[in-house]
C-alpha cells in the first residue's frame, strides 16, 4: 500500500477533469469507479493484496444508485490535507462522501462503504438539531 491513491465516482465530467488534473499536481495515483464495481471490495479496487475478508462482502440492491464518492488510498494525513487544501483553493464543487481505506473498512464492498458513510452523515445531521 505505497501508492497514494484516490479512487472516485462521479458523473460530472467537469469535476472528474479537476480532480484529475489535481492528483496529476500533486503526483497522486487515480482510479475510476465504475457503477458496476458497487459490490467489489476496497482491497480488490485499490490493489491492496493480502487482505483478509473478515466478513461476507454486502452487495447493492437491485436498481442502486451510487453516490458521487472519493476514497483515499495510503494517503497519509499530511498529503491527505495537502490534497483537500488544494482541492477548495481550486474551488472544485464538495462531494459530501468521503473516506479513507483503513484496515477496518478494507474489506467491505463499495455499497458498504457507502451506506456506512451515509449513516455517519446521518447522526452527525441528526446530532446537530
Amino acid at each position: 500500500m505505497n501508492h497514494m491513491k484516490v479512487m472516485y465516482y462521479l458523473k460530472d465530467t467537469k469535476k472528474e477533469k479537476q480532480i484529475l488534473k489535481l492528483c496529476s499536481q500533486l503526483g497522486i495515483h487515480t482510479r475510476k469507479i465504475k457503477e458496476k464495481d458497487v459490490n467489489v471490495s476496497l482491497s480488490t479496487l485499490a490493489g491492496i493484496s493480502g487482505a483478509v475478508s473478515m466478513n461476507q462482502v454486502e452487495k447493492a440492491p437491485k436498481g442502486y444508485e451510487m453516490p458521487e464518492l472519493l476514497i483515499f488510498v495510503g494517503m497519509t494525513g499530511g498529503k491527505l490535507d495537502e490534497f483537500l487544501t488544494e482541492y477548495k483553493k481550486q474551488g472544485i464543487e464538495p462531494i459530501s462522501l468521503k473516506a479513507m481505506v483503513t484496515p477496518h473498512n478494507i474489506s467491505w464492498s463499495v455499497y458498504q462503504l457507502v451506506a456506512e458513510l451515509i449513516k455517519e452523515r446521518a447522526s452527525i445531521f441528526m446530532g446537530k438539531q
